[in-house]
C-alpha cells in the first residue's frame, strides 16, 4: 500500500531538516519545497494527504500559495496546516482559515504537538480514502446490479409504497405484454392457477407492500401473441426503511417453462457473491486484529529483549565473580537459564507477529520435539492424553527450531479442538525414504524430490475431515470453528513452514475416526554440532580501541560500557543519535568502532552509520537489536550484510562481534 505523502513548505532547509527529522519515524512519505510555486508544482505532481506551510515566504507567501491549493480542484481538499512564527493574532488567524487552512502551528515547533496533529490528519486521511474506495465500490456495485437487472431474461419490477412503479425492466414488459411502468397493477391480466383473476390485496406486490415476503407464486397472463396464455413464476419482498417501516416491494417474474434452469444459476450466483463479500468482510476484521496483535507482540518482545539483556549482563558479571564452590553459582546460572527462556519467547512472540524471519540451523527433530512437550500437554489440557514415540538416532534436518515448534502447537491446538470430548494425540518421529514420482505429497501442491526425510506424524482422535475440507485446510483464513475461535491461519502458517524447509505434508483422515499429519523434512548432511568456543581468550578482548556506544535503553548502555571497559576497550556513549554525532564531531579521530541500536527515537541506527560514513567510510559498525531483522529493514538495513548482535546477548557474543568488526572490517555496504 501506498505511504501517505506530507508536503513540507519552508523557505529554511533547516527548518524543513527539523520537521522531516520529527515526522521521519512515521509511515510517510516526505515530500519538499522552498518556495509557494515549487509547493504548487509538487501539490500537483503528487497526491497530498497532508500540507505544512510555512506563512513568511519570499514572492508568494503561505496565504497566497493555500489560496491556490483551494482553488485547484485537484488540491482543494487535501488539509493545510500552516506553521508559523508570527504572533498570535487572531487577525493573522482569521486570514489563515479564510485562506483555507485547517490549522496552525507556531514556531518554534513542539515536536509532540506537530507530531499528534500530523497523526491525526494522516487518520483522517485514511478515513477519506477507505471512503473513496467505498464510495466507489458502492457506485460500481449499483451499476453492476443495474447492467444485471438490464440485461436479465426475467421481469423485475420495484414500487413504492403507494403501489407507484419506479423501476421495471424490459423483460417485465416482455412477459405481462404490457409497459409495466405506465400500468396499473390491476391492468397486468394476472390469473391465478385456478384461472381465476387475483384479488388486488393478494397480487404479490400488493402482500410485498404489507411487508409479507412471497417466496413463490404461480400466475397466469394472457398476452396478444400468445392467446394461451403464459405461465410465471412471481416472487416479491418488502424493500424496508430504516425505522422498519415498509417502503415498497420488489417483485421479480420468470417464464417458468422456459426460464428453470437460469433461475437457478441466477440464484446460486447471488449466493456465492453474498458469501464472498461476506468472508472478504471476515478476512478484512481478522487480518486488521493480527496486525493489531502482531505489532503489539513486536513492541513487547522489543522492551523484553532489552530487559533481558541487562538482567544476562549483569548475571554473567556475578558469575565472573564467583569461585567454582560458591554456593550462589548455581542461582546465577539459574538466572542466566531463566533470561535465555525469556529470549526464547520473545522470538516465539515475533514468530505470532509474523515479523521475525526464519534463522534455519542444523537441529535433531527429537530434540525440538522433547523441548516443546511440556508445552504441548499444557495446552492439550487434562483430558487429551499425549503419547510421543521418538525414533533413537534419526538423521538431521535443517530448520529454524521456533518454526517446527511452532508447527507442533498449531498442529496441536488443531486436534485438541477436534477433540472436545477428550481424547488422545500421538506424536512420532521416524526415517522415511521417498522414491522417484512418488505422489503422497502431490494433493497440497508439495513437489516430491527423491531422497532420505525424516517424517513427523501427529494423530488425533478427534471428528476427522470429509476429502472436501482436506483439499481447503491449508487456505488461508479457511476454518471450520465457530466465530472467534479460529483464525484460519494455523495451517496456512505450518504450510508455509513446511514448504520453506523444502519439506511437504500428507493428510490422511476418517469421518468420525481422526486425523492424521505427516510433515516430512529433508535430511541435511550437516553436523549438529556446535562449533567449539574459541581457546584463546585474548581474540575476544579489546586491545585498547575506543567503541561508541549509542543506546537509548540507559541501562543495557552502562552494562554494555561496563562490559567493554572490562575487556579492554576504551567506551564513549551517547543516548541517541543526535549525542552520538556530536561525540563524533568531538572525538571522531579516536573512535575505532561504532556499537549501535538499530531502532531509536528521531534517528535511528542505520540514519546514524549513514551520516558519520559520509564523514568516514571505513567506520567498523556493529548494530545490536532487540525487534526482528524485518523491522531494521523497515529503517533501510540490510541484515544479510552487516555484522547485527540480536538482544538479548551474552558477553562472548557481543565480544566476539567487537572483535570480528575491528579485525575484519564489518563495515556496512
Amino acid at each position: 500500500m501506498t505511504r501517505p505523502k506530507i508536503l513540507i513548505v519552508d523557505d529554511e532547509p533547516r527548518n524543513l531538516l527539523a520537521m522531516s527529522a520529527i515526522l521521519g519515524d512515521l509511515d510517510v512519505e516526505i515530500v519538499e519545497a522552498t518556495s509557494g510555486e515549487q509547493a504548487l508544482s509538487q501539490a500537483l505532481a503528487h497526491e497530498l494527504a497532508l500540507v505544512l506551510l510555512d506563512v513568511r515566504m519570499p514572492e508568494m507567501d503561505g496565504f497566497e500559495t493555500a489560496g491556490l491549493l483551494r482553488g485547484n480542484p485537484s488540491t482543494e481538499a487535501v488539509p493545510i496546516i500552516f506553521v508559523t512564527a508570527t504572533s498570535r493574532e487572531l487577525r493573522l488567524e482569521f486570514k489563515g482559515y479564510d485562506a483555507g487552512a485547517v490549522d496552525f502551528i507556531f514556531k518554534p515547533v513542539n515536536e509532540t504537538i506537530l507530531r499528534s496533529k500530523v497523526t491525526v490528519f494522516l487518520e483522517m486521511d485514511r478515513r477519506r480514502r477507505a471512503l473513496e474506495i467505498a464510495h466507489r465500490k458502492m457506485r460500481e456495485s449499483d451499476l453492476f446490479l443495474r447492467s444485471i437487472l438490464a440485461s436479465m431474461s426475467d421481469g423485475v419490477v420495484v414500487t413504492d409504497g403507494e403501489g407507484r412503479t419506479l423501476y421495471s425492466n424490459s423483460a417485465c414488459d416482455r412477459l405481462l405484454g404490457v409497459p409495466v411502468a405506465s400500468t396499473d397493477s390491476l391492468e397486468w391480466g394476472l390469473l391465478g392457477p385456478e384461472m381465476r383473476p387475483i384479488a388486488p390485496g393478494e397480487l404479490p406486490l400488493a402482500r410485498a407492500m404489507r411487508g409479507e415476503a412471497v417466496e413463490r407464486r404461480d400466475l397466469r397472463v394472457e398476452r396478444a401473441d400468445a392467446p394461451e396464455g403464459v405461465w410465471l413464476g412471481a416472487k416479491a419482498n418488502p424493500i424496508w426503511g430504516e425505522r422498519g417501516e415498509p417502503l415498497g416491494a420488489v417483485c421479480v417474474l420468470r417464464e417458468i417453462t422456459e426460464s428453470k434452469r437460469s433461475e437457478e444459476i441466477l440464484e446460486q450466483r447471488v449466493r456465492e457473491r453474498t458469501e464472498e463479500l461476506r468472508e472478504s468482510e471476515a478476512q478484512l476484521r481478522q487480518s486488521q486484529k493480527l496486525e493489531a496483535l502482531g505489532t503489539l507482540a513486536g513492541g513487547v518482545a522489543h522492551d523484553f529483549n532489552n530487559l533481558l539483556a541487562v538482567v544476562l549482563g549483569f548475571a554473567q558479571f556475578l558469575r565472573e565473580g564467583l569461585a567454582e564452590d560458591d554456593t550462589r553459582l548455581a542461582d546465577v546460572k539459574e538466572i542466566e537459564r531463566a533470561a535465555e527462556r525469556g529470549a526464547a519467547l520473545t522470538r516465539r512472540l515475533l514468530l505470532f507477529s509474523r515479523k521475525e524471519a526464519g534463522r534455519p540451523s542444523v537441529v535433531a527433530l527429537n530434540e525440538v520435539v522433547g523441548g516443546i512437550e511440556g508445552l504441548l500437554r499444557r495446552t492439550l489440557g487434562a483430558d487429551i492424553e499425549l503419547h510421543c514415540e521418538l525414533t533413537p538416532d534419526l538423521p538431521s534436518i535443517k530448520a529454524d527450531p521456533m518454526h517446527i515448534e511452532q508447527v507442533l502447537v498449531n498442529l496441536g491446538v488443531n486436534a485438541r479442538d477436534a477433540m472436545s470430548g477428550g481424547g488422545r494425540l500421538g506424536i512420532r518421529t521416524y526415517g522415511q525414504e521417498i522414491s522417484e514420482g512418488d505422489g503422497r505429497l502431490a494433493r497440497h501442491g508439495f513437489e516430491s524430490k527423491a531422497g532420505q526425510y525424516v517424517c513427523l506424524e501427529i494423530e488425533d482422535t478427534g471428528r476427522g475431515m470429509s476429502p472436501s475440507l482436506i483439499d481447503r485446510i491449508f487456505e488461508p483464513f479457511f476454518t471450520t470453528k465457530e466465530r472467534e475461535k479460529g483464525t484460519g491461519l494455523g495451517l496456512s502458517i505450518v504450510y508455509g513452514i513446511v514448504r520453506q524447509c523444502g519439506g511437504g505434508i500428507e493428510v490422511d483422515s476418517v469421518e468420525g475416526r481422526g486425523t492424521v499429519f505427516r510433515i516430512y523434512l529433508p535430511v541435511t548432511g550437516e553436523s549438529t554440532e556446535a562449533p567449539a568456543a574459541p581457546a584463546d581468550v585474548e581474540l575476544v578482548h579489546g586491545k585498547g580501541e575506543t567503541v561508541l556506544i549509542v543506546e537509548d535503553e540507559e541501562g543495557l548502555r552502562e552494562l554494555t560500557a561496563r562490559l567493554l571497559t572490562q575487556h579492554g576497550y576504551e567506551v564513549l556513549q551517547a543516548p541517541d543519535g543526535a549525542v552520538a554525532e556530536r561525540v563524533f564531531v568531538e572525538q571522531g579521530s579516536k573512535i575505532d568502532l561504532l556499537l549501535t541500536d538499530v531502532v531509536m527515537p528521531e534517528l535511528s541506527g542505520p540514519a546514524l552509520v549513514a551520516r558519520l560514513q559520509r564523514k568516514r567510510p571505513d567506520l567498523p559498525v556493529v548494530y545490536m537489536s532487540g525487534y526482528s531483522d524485518e523491522v531494521g529493514r523497515r529503517h533501510g538495513l540490510e541484515p544479510e550484510r552487516v555484522a547485527i548482535v540480536h538482544k538479548p546477548f551474552k558477553q562472548e557474543t557481543l565480544l566476539r562481534a567487537l572483535r570480528f568488526g575491528l579485525d575484519q572490517g564489518a563495515v556496512e555496504r
